[in-house]
C-alpha cells in the first residue's frame, strides 16, 4: 500500500434481499461505516464485480475484500466487517480464531437452507409496515419463558421476530457471542495464520532505525517454538548515525483512527528471548515527534512466560502528556538503546482487565 494511502473493506450485498438490506442498513448507520466501500450486486450485467467474484456468486453467498485483494465470504466475510466497525470489533475479534470462524461460518450456512422463507417473512413483514431492522441491535429479552411454551403461535412469532431483528446467523451466534464478549482478555493476536494480519485486521511490519538513517537491520518472522506459532523480531541494534532500534509495529486501527482501550488495564505477552531487556511501546495522537512514545520495559528468557504490563506502568518518553488509553493508535514491540544482537519471540498479545 503506497504510504498516505487509506485502504477500504468493500462489502458486497444484495440489495434485492430484504434481509440482507436491512442488515446492511442497520451496518451503514453505525461508527466507522465511512471508512468501507458497499457495492450492491442486485443489479447490473453478469459478470465479475471485483476480480474472481462473480455477480451470480455474490448474490448468493455474503463476500467481502480485503484492502489487500484477498476475498472473504460467509462467516468469515461478517467477522471481517465487525472487524471494520467500532460497535462490532470485540466479536470480530472473537469470531477470527479458526474454531470460531468455523462454528461462524456453520451457521451462515445454515442461514442460507433458511434465507427463502426469511425472506418471504421479511417480504411481508415490510409490506405490513411493522417496525425494526436487521443488524445487532436488539429487542428487550422476554421476561417470561412460560408464555412462550404455553403458545405455540406466539413462540414462533417472536422467534421470526428474533430473526428478522438480528438476522439468523445473529440469532444462533452473535447474541451469545456479544454475552460472553464483556469479560476477560481481548486477544490482539496468537499469530496462528502466517500472514501477519492481527485479529484486529490489522498487519505487522518490521521497522527499524533505517528509516532515520540509522544501519540497524530487523527481521520480522513467524515461526514455531516448542509447539508454539509465534512473530520472531530478531536483528542486530547498532547505535551509528545516532540510530539504534528495531521492531515489529501494528496499527490498532485500520484506517488510521484510534482505539479505545480504556476498558482494559494493561497489555499481557507471552514471550521467550535471548535475556535481553525488550519494551512495548505505544503510541497516541498525541505522540507528534517520531521519537515520542509511551514505553514499558521486560526481559525475554530462553523459558516461556507471560508478563503483564499496566497502562500505569507505561512511562512517557520525550513528552508530558500522560497516556490516554482511549486514543491508542499503534502498539510496538521493541529492541532499542544500545548495540546488541536481539531476538525476541511472542506467541500471544492481548489486552486484559
Amino acid at each position: 500500500m503506497i504510504m498516505g494511502e487509506v485502504e477500504k473493506l468493500t462489502v458486497f450485498y444484495d440489495g434485492a434481499c430484504p434481509l440482507c438490506e436491512r442488515e446492511i442498513a442497520f451496518y451503514r448507520r453505525g461508527r466507522g461505516a465511512e471508512d468501507v466501500s458497499w457495492v450492491d450486486v442486485s443489479g447490473g450485467p453478469e459478470g465479475e464485480v471485483a476480480p474472481g467474484l462473480s455477480r451470480v456468486r455474490a448474490r448468493a453467498r455474503f463476500h467481502v475484500k480485503r484492502p489487500d485483494g484477498t476475498l472473504l465470504s460467509g462467516g468469515r466475510a461478517f467477522a471481517e466487517l465487525w472487524l471494520a466497525l467500532p460497535a462490532f470489533r470485540a466479536l470480530g475479534v472473537l469470531a477470527r480464531p479458526r474454531p470460531v470462524a468455523w462454528i461462524l461460518d456453520r451457521a451462515y450456512d445454515l442461514f442460507l437452507k433458511f434465507r427463502p422463507r426469511i425472506q418471504s417473512l421479511a417480504r411481508q413483514s415490510r409490506s405490513r409496515k411493522a417496525p425494526g431492522s436487521l443488524g445487532l441491535h436488539h429487542e428487550p429479552a422476554s421476561s417470561g419463558g412460560s408464555e412462550t411454551l404455553g403458545n405455540p403461535r406466539l413462540g414462533r412469532r417472536r422467534c421470526v421476530k428474533s430473526i428478522l431483528s438480528t438476522g439468523l446467523l445473529g440469532a444462533t451466534f452473535v447474541r451469545p457471542v456479544a454475552a460472553w464478549a464483556g469479560g476477560g482478555e481481548m486477544l490482539i493476536d496468537d499469530f496462528a495464520d502466517d500472514d501477519f494480519i492481527s485479529n484486529l485486521g490489522t498487519r505487522w511490519r518490521g521497522v527499524s532505525d533505517e528509516v532515520m538513517g540509522g544501519v540497524s537491520k530487523a527481521s520480522v518472522a513467524r515461526d514455531l517454538i516448542d509447539g508454539r506459532p509465534c512473530l520472531r523480531l530478531t536483528g542486530d541494534v547498532r547505535l551509528e548515525n545516532d540510530g539504534g532500534f528495531i521492531q515489529a509495529a501494528l496499527d490498532l486501527e485500520r484506517s488510521g483512527g484510534t482505539f479505545d482501550a480504556s476498558g482494559y488495564r494493561g497489555l499481557r505477552l507471552v514471550v521467550r528471548g535471548n535475556g535481553e531487556q525488550y519494551s512495548l511501546h505505544l503510541r497516541t495522537p498525541d505522540n507528534v515527534r517520531p521519537w515520542q512514545s509511551y514505553r514499558a520495559h521486560f526481559s525475554a528468557g530462553p523459558e516461556w512466560r507471560t508478563v503483564d504490563l499496566a497502562f500505569e506502568d507505561f512511562t512517557p518518553y520525550r513528552l508530558e502528556t500522560p497516556l490516554d488509553r482511549e486514543r491508542l493508535k499503534r502498539i510496538g514491540l521493541v529492541a532499542i538503546g544500545r548495540a546488541f544482537s536481539a531476538d525476541l519471540a511472542v506467541a500471544g498479545i492481548s489486552l486484559y482487565r
